[in-house]
């Protein structure tokens, strides 16, 4: 099995993607007057030796449709609940180390534009998810039946449309945006550097 395993490394907080030089790299980011963070930028294998930075959002008990992290609260080994990934690799992050958890070649195998997902605990229905390329995660697109916000979708899992527009205010920059024939649009009142854009899905 072709596995990969990396040491992550604490750099300063608050730096930006550039600043991460080597695959492992993190560095966490403090929203002003908070004494935990909000959440961490790291660099991922990818297919080059450089690797790709991600932001990962963070919290130690994330709800429901908070698109967050699970963390252990370890600043400087830190555990993510959840995989951490990029199209042609998928890992975890466990007590300060990278660790893939599927092959490199399965990994590219096994992307997919839009991926059915098991509803939240006690909810019926179908959800599914996309990859946001503006906030660096995933979205869930509950659908069917059920409590809460439903969306209509056309079936389509490699060109997804979702109705209506998708606004997430529990993290920040906030993200409002709308699935249509496998791309997505930020309207201009997202708060990342894709507001205004429409850009195809990504693969994940």
């Amino acid at each position: 099995m072709n596995t990969q395993s990396y040491n992550a490394t604490r750099l300063a907080d608050g730096l930006a993607n550039s600043d991460l030089k080597k695959i492992g790299d993190f560095s966490w980011h403090f929203l002003e007057g908070q004494s935990e963070p909000d959440g961490m930028r790291i660099l991922l294998p990818a297919d080059d030796e450089s690797g790709e930075p991600i932001w990962a959002p963070v919290m130690k008990e994330p709800k429901p449709f908070q698109l967050r992290y699970e963390w252990d609260g370890n600043l400087d080994q830190p555990t993510l609940k959840e995989p951490v990934q990029l199209p042609g690799w998928h890992g975890r992050l466990i007590s300060g180390r990278l660790e893939s958890d599927q092959p490199v070649e399965e990994a590219a195998r096994d992307l997919k534009i839009c991926r059915p997902i098991e509803p939240l605990p006690g909810e019926t229905g179908q959800d599914y998810m996309i990859f946001c390329p503006a906030c660096q995660c995933g979205h869930r697109f509950p659908t069917g039946e059920g409590p809460g916000p439903r969306w209509k979708f056309n079936g389509n899992l490699e060109s997804p449309t979702f109705e209506p527009s998708l606004r997430i205010q529990s993290v920040k920059p906030e993200c409002h945006s709308q699935v249509t024939d496998g791309r997505i649009h930020f309207y201009p009142d997202s708060g990342h550097a894709l507001a205004g854009q429409t850009v195809p899905l990504e693969a994940f």
